[in-house]
C-alpha cells in the first residue's frame, strides 16, 4: 500500500499460504483464491476513499471477474464526490 501525490494504491493477492499449497498440489491458484473474493468485496465496501479527501483509489486483486469487485471500487471512489 502506498500514497503518491493523492493516489492511493492497494495490492491484494488472495493466495493461500505455502503449507496449504504444498499439501494440495492439484489445486489451481484460481480455485484456491476465488472463494475469498466475497470477503475482499466486503472489505472494499467498508473502506473510506484513500488516506485523504481528494484521493483516487486503485485496488488490484487476483482473479477478479463476475463479482462486485469492480463496481465496489467505483462506488468507493464515488464517495469522494460526497466528501
Amino acid at each position: 500500500m502506498s500514497t503518491i501525490s493523492g493516489l492511493f494504491v492497494a495490492g491484494i493477492n488472495l493466495t493461500e499460504n505455502l503449507q496449504y499449497i504444498l499439501a494440495h498440489p492439484s489445486e489451481s491458484l484460481e480455485k484456491l483464491t476465488t472463494p475469498n473474493l466475497p470477503r475482499l468485496c466486503a472489505w472494499v465496501r467498508d473502506q473510506c476513499p484513500g488516506p485523504g479527501s481528494r484521493c483516487t483509489n486503485v485496488i488490484a486483486g487476483d482473479f477478479i471477474g463476475e463479482d462486485s469487485f469492480i463496481s465496489d471500487v467505483i462506488a468507493l471512489n464515488q464517495k469522494l464526490l460526497w466528501c
